[in-house]
């Protein structure tokens, strides 16, 4: 699967070939193009593996199998590092968090809202140091796309929808700093880190050789 970027700043062509090289697609595409076509990256995959990320990037279709250049570079770079993220900056500030100084006055037993609050700050972390925090990525574009869920990321897309000022693509910092803005609320910060992590889990699974595995949640 191949990323063919148009000039600098144009759209980029996600396609297939079966014979591993896109440089005779470069080529013939080039014949017909005014602008200098260059190949962004190449992803070793099924050709099922390519319809799945362009119907993930759908929201950003210029025309045919040509995509907006952000949101589709930012896919690329995600499937190429599919490694864990386990020193982002983002996480290490979660890790500096101290719950310690809400319950200073109680010495004999903690009390029952500090504890929950710590296994929820502590479950968190440790689900966002196994995914991409740093990079961006077209989240709207997978939030659309559970937007039927009866869940609060169910509710998180079709508010996404129907914001026109939503970001397209972010990090989740970008993401966290939007709703803060709009709406800040704890309910709507957890449930777009949790929203972020199923994201990134499926953008990485769209890099795997296993076409049988489902890629996104519908219930």
């Amino acid at each position: 699967m191949y990323f063919i970027g148009h000039g600098k700043t144009g759209p980029v062509k996600i396609g297939f070939t079966a014979d591993l090289d896109p440089m005779p697609r470069l080529r013939q595409l080039q014949t017909g193009s005014p602008e200098q076509l260059k190949v962004l990256g190449i992803i070793s995959a099924y050709a099922s593996i390519e319809r799945k990320i362009q119907s993930l990037l759908a929201p950003h279709n210029i025309r045919g199998e040509w995509f907006d250049r952000e949101a589709a570079i930012s896919v690329l770079r995600r499937l190429k590092n599919k490694e864990s993220f386990h020193r982002s900056h983002f996480v290490d500030k979660l890790w500096s968090i101290s719950i310690e100084s809400i319950h200073q006055e109680e010495e004999d037993e903690e009390a029952l809202h500090v504890e929950v609050a710590r296994n929820l700050i502590q479950d968190v972390r440790e689900q966002l140091s196994r995914v991409n925090t740093e990079q961006p990525l077209p989240f709207r574009s997978w939030l659309i796309t559970q937007s039927s869920r009866d869940h609060a990321t169910g509710d998180l897309a079709r508010d996404a929808i129907k914001d026109p000022e939503f970001p397209s693509v972010g990090s989740l910092a970008d993401y966290l700093r939007y709703i803060k803005s709009v709406s800040y609320s704890p309910t709507a910060i957890r449930t777009t880190i949790e929203a972020w992590i199923e994201c990134d889990l499926a953008i990485r699974r769209l890099a795997t050789r296993e076409q049988d595995e489902f890629l996104w949640p519908t219930t």
